[in-house]
């Protein structure tokens, strides 16, 4: 599955920008795609005041569009729910004005996404990565990302002729997609008892023996302090002390740059 393909954004205060719409962000990428509604290669949605004018600008398969729409008031009383549904608005709004510049988004599919989103309440389970096992090829192991509002959790997921094995959750980390590649993208199997998930960045490996319910960390970076972009992208990691790992871990001409101290 292709990611990173929709970005909601404001420029208003109380509005839907920020890192809460993460998990938004998330949903529409992967339901576009489910729904064959997958054209453009990226779309900015970006909610606006009565200070800028509204438009859609298309860049070949990159679409921006400036929408204005309602702010919600006493935004900081407002329940999760209320919050996502404000969203979701937002987003739908954007789409379907979209879809009347062109015929490339059909409208009638983009109801379809917005009434599964509400009859899901928001809670969606999509697979990032997968692989069949070579040896038993009714034996597959997956990555599945869960959006939600303060974080994104992450499961391994072994299933059997489509019965699931094994469901556990293994990671939580920020509303963003923008490390998934480097942590979690390669998936192998060892025998027919073990599944394995790692990263480009080569820094972990999550090892689960599912016949066992057993499951095992292996630290793959070098470093005896912890993976350090692992750390750095977990939600419930100590900041100051991921961020200093993070920072050693660099080259000292970025690291440098970042901090800005001497090279």
């Amino acid at each position: 599955m292709k990611t990173n393909i929709v970005r909601l954004g404001s420029v208003v205060l109380n509005g839907v920008g920020g890192p809460e719409a993460g998990a938004m962000d998330m949903i529409y990428t992967y339901l576009l795609q489910e729904y064959e509604q997958d054209f453009y290669s990226y779309i900015s949605i970006n909610q606006i005041g009565d200070d800028l004018q509204e438009f859609v600008r298309k860049d070949g398969k990159r679409v921006h569009i400036n929408i204005r729409y309602p702010v919600v008031k006493s935004f900081e009383d407002r329940t999760p729910d209320e919050l996502n549904l404000y969203r979701l608005e937002v987003m739908h709004e954007a789409l379907m004005r979209i879809a009347q510049t062109d015929n490339k988004l059909s409208p009638e599919k983009l109801v379809l996404i917005k009434e599964k989103i509400i009859k899901q309440h928001f809670l969606f389970d999509f697979v990032y990565k997968s692989l069949v096992n070579k040896s038993l090829n009714t034996l597959m192991g997956a990555v599945v990302v869960r959006p939600l509002l303060d974080r994104f959790d992450f499961f391994i997921t072994v299933t059997e002729d489509g019965t699931e094995l094994c469901k556990v959750k293994f990671y939580s980390g920020h509303r963003t997609d923008y490390y998934m590649a480097d942590l979690f993208s390669i998936c192998k199997w060892n025998g027919l008892s073990e599944f394995i998930v790692s990263g480009k960045k080569k820094e972990m490996e999550v090892r689960v023996r599912f016949r066992e319910g057993m499951i095992e960390f292996k630290n793959t970076s070098g470093f005896k302090s912890g993976p350090p972009f692992w750390e750095m992208m977990r939600i419930d990691a100590d900041k100051e002390t991921a961020w200093k790992n993070f920072v050693y871990s660099l080259p000292p001409a970025f690291a440098a740059i970042i901090t800005n101290g001497p090279n």
